[in-house]
């Protein structure tokens, strides 16, 4: 929830049995995910080239 009043209605949501709840990620673990994905890679070039 990014706001106070979502919380408060998001408390009132009824679930059942067996419903799913998806939660996405947050825009900093998404950015983090991108970048540990590019130091390996630029970490052997630079092994590479010294």
């Amino acid at each position: 929830m990014q706001n106070a009043t979502a919380l408060l209605l998001a408390d009132r949501f009824p679930l059942q049995a067996r419903d799913v709840i998806y939660v996405d990620t947050a825009a900093v673990t998404r950015w983090n995910r991108v970048i540990n994905q590019i130091l390996p890679t630029t970490n052997a070039i630079n092994t590479f080239t010294n």
